[in-house]
């Protein structure tokens, strides 16, 4: 027997047969009523949700894997050219070959043009040897110049804040960057909003006291209160028929136990899709059990379904978001479905390669003594238009 292909990193996933397949409401004689349709259509949104985030998260996993395998090598290639192309650019400033003429522009440029290199190469973290070279070219180290630029960018936020949102937010802050000053504004700002957050609600509570529940205010408490107990009594039929301490036969006790362990999980999320379809599965009801259902039981199950699909769709944005921040995304850069996903991945990764291409072919060029002075013509050029 072969064995099966490697799947690609981002092949389709596997496609399941939907839950809903199991829980629908098949028409008879007459037409479904609206709370069996309300039924057959939340069983069906929710077992493609789930599909949904089940491919959110085989997307998610599936990044991570090409970041380690790819673009992290391809970053740390791209630093190493990048600290190549320094090398490069001190050694023509330094020593400028024979029959090279460094004029004021053609140097002012290169200068410029190194300088940016550094900028790029060196992140957070420090590095001795190539603060020492940008303070050689510029006069001034370059984290000096950092913080001075943060400096500069702090005043700035902090004055826009204090525009915005008044002074009180910005008072006595202790941020030395823009973006702890941010998260400084968010925190006030936050409890601001809870303080009129709570005003209002002991307002509404005051206004509540004074007035009895409106009959529509009472139907939904009482429906609520329905929809739990519902959830509760399929929760207690299938622990009653399915609990293992009651089974002799091993394999039967250790079936038993996963299936308890599937029925707990859905009682606490309250995922009566699964609490259902565990029930067809063991035979505690059939179609024809769901078809027979009174419409005021069916209408609890659909309440529960319903805030069981809220809380999926929730999910669904916080995968979305999840990868945003694992790409970098921009705020332009929505990711939507998860092939959105791929889409920038491959950008990111074609980006990355173009620049490590640019650098070698600039290296190259340097290094040829036919080729070296039309390539610092047009690093002059290059630089003249930032």
């Amino acid at each position: 027997m072969k064995p099966s292909p490697q799947a690609s990193l981002f092949d389709d996933p596997p496609q399941q047969p939907p839950a809903s397949d199991l829980l629908r409401i098949e028409q008879g004689s007459a037409a479904l009523n609206p709370a069996q349709r309300s039924f057959n259509r939340l069983t069906q949104q929710l077992a493609r949700a789930r599909l949904m985030l089940e491919q959110w998260r085989l997307m998610q996993q599936r990044v991570r894997e090409r970041v380690l395998a790819e673009m992290v090598p391809g970053t740390e290639a791209l630093a190493a050219l990048q600290r190549q192309l320094i090398e490069q650019l001190d050694g023509l400033l330094t020593h400028p070959p024979a029959g090279i003429k460094l004029t004021r522009r053609r140097r002012d440029a290169l200068i410029e043009f190194l300088l940016a290199r550094i900028e790029d190469s060196v992140g957070e973290g420090e590095d001795e040897a190539l603060d020492d070279l940008y303070r050689h070219y510029s006069g001034i180290g370059l984290s000096e110049r950092r913080q001075a630029d943060q400096e500069l960018e702090l005043q700035f936020a902090e004055q826009m804040a204090s525009d915005l949102y008044g002074d009180d937010v910005v008072a006595d802050h202790s941020a030395e960057s823009v973006e702890e000053l941010l998260r400084h504004v968010q925190a006030r700002m936050d409890d601001r909003f809870e303080a009129e957050q709570r005003e209002r609600e002991a307002r509404a509570d005051e206004r509540k006291k004074k007035r009895r529940p409106s009959p529509a205010e009472l139907k939904r408490e009482q429906a609520a209160q329905a929809a739990s107990v519902s959830l509760r009594e399929i929760y207690r039929k299938l622990v009653s028929s399915l609990h293992p301490d009651r089974e002799s036969d091993l394999d039967e006790r250790a079936r038993k136990t996963g299936l308890m362990q599937q029925i707990n999980e859905a009682y606490q999320d309250n995922d009566l899709l699964t609490l259902l379809t565990l029930q067809m599965e063991v035979e505690q009801i059939n179609a024809s059990t769901l078809a027979a259902l009174p419409t005021e039981r069916l209408q609890h199950y659909n309440q529960v379904l319903r805030e069981q699909l809220r809380t999926l769709q929730d999910e669904l944005s916080a995968q979305a978001q999840q990868l945003e921040d694992q790409l970098g995304a921009h705020r332009y850069e929505q990711i939507l479905q998860p092939k959105d996903a791929e889409r920038l991945f491959e950008r990111q990764l074609r980006e990355l390669r173009q620049l490590q291409a640019q650098f070698k072919s600039t290296i190259a060029a340097l290094a040829n003594p036919h080729l070296r002075s039309a390539e610092i013509d047009a690093i002059a050029v290059a630089m003249s238009r930032r």
